[in-house]
Formats: structure tokens, C-alpha cells, sequence
């Protein structure tokens, strides 16, 4: 993965924490934490909001709130589809929002049950 943004501090000697709001792929995260040890980083901490089990590389997440079952969340910094980024709580799309009808947006369920 190639990230095209550069960072605008030195890292290096220094002690690093990188916050994440969703971890899912876990690529992006690796990316990030991989360029910030390449640059010389004393140490790489890891803290996530919500993590879930479908992660598809190998990465140790140091710090995580909320460990989520693989279903499609958005509200308190994630979005959905650029909307809901704002909404002071985590909600799960029920599947008509999925399918772009925003009637009955949310899943009643509790993640945190699942």
C-alpha cells in the first residue's frame, strides 16, 4: 500500500500513538504503522475504536473500545457512504439502509451482544 500523504513531524527518537476510529482490513493501519517505525519512531502504539474480526493482515492493535462483530457501522467519526459521521453513537446499518433506503436506517440489536 502506498500512502500519499507526508508526514508533517519528525517521528524520529519519539514515542508514537496512532488513532484509528474503525479497523477492518487492517491495511491502512499497517501502512501507517509500518512508515512511522521505517521513520525512525522510538515506539508505534495502536489505538482503535472499534475493531472487528474480519482483519485480513496480520496486526496487534495495543488499545481498542469496542471489539464489533463483521456488520456495517457508522455514526461517532465513521461514515456511511460520506453521511451519519456526526451522530454522537456508534449504529448498525439494518439492510434496507445498506441497499441506499434510509427509512429504517438502524438495526435495533446492541452490538456489543452479538
Amino acid at each position: 500500500m502506498t500512502l500519499s500523504v507526508k508526514m508533517k513531524f519528525d517521528v524520529r527518537g519519539r514515542d508514537v500513538v496512532v488513532l484509528d476510529e474503525l479497523v477492518e482490513s487492517g491495511k491502512t493501519l499497517k501502512a501507517i504503522v509500518d512508515r512511522i517505525q521505517g521513520m525512525g519512531a522510538k515506539s508505534v502504539k495502536t489505538l482503535v475504536l472499534v475493531d472487528k474480526p474480519c482483519r485480513t493482515v496480520e496486526l496487534d492493535i495495543d488499545y481498542v473500545a469496542l471489539t464489533c462483530p463483521n456488520l456495517w457501522v457508522f455514526g461517532y467519526g465513521m461514515d456511511s457512504k460520506e453521511r451519519f459521521r456526526s451522530l454522537p453513537f456508534i449504529a448498525v446499518a439494518s439492510d434496507e439502509a445498506k441497499q441506499g433506503k434510509w427509512g429504517d436506517l438502524f438495526v435495533k440489536d446492541d452490538i456489543s451482544e452479538k
